[in-house]
């Protein structure tokens, strides 16, 4: 199972994104992040945007619902 990048959680893929980042030298690297660390960083940008808590949880829970269990 991969490890979170940001919160280090030891998760399964269908519970979080891999996603593209910059590494401190600019290069570009494969990063596994877990569903709530890619939750969270989608609510920041949303807060920024001047929406309320309300429209920022239905935006999130629409583009990235939480998965209540892995697929057998």
């Amino acid at each position: 199972m991969p490890i979170c990048s940001e919160c280090e959680l030891d998760e399964c893929e269908e519970r979080g994104r891999w996603v593209i980042l910059p590494d401190e030298f600019n290069n570009l690297k494969w990063s596994f992040q877990c569903l709530m660390c890619i939750r969270a960083w989608r609510e920041r940008a949303l807060e920024r945007q001047g929406l309320s808590r309300d429209q920022i949880l239905a935006k999130v829970n629409a583009e990235y619902p939480l998965v209540t269990s892995a697929p057998n």
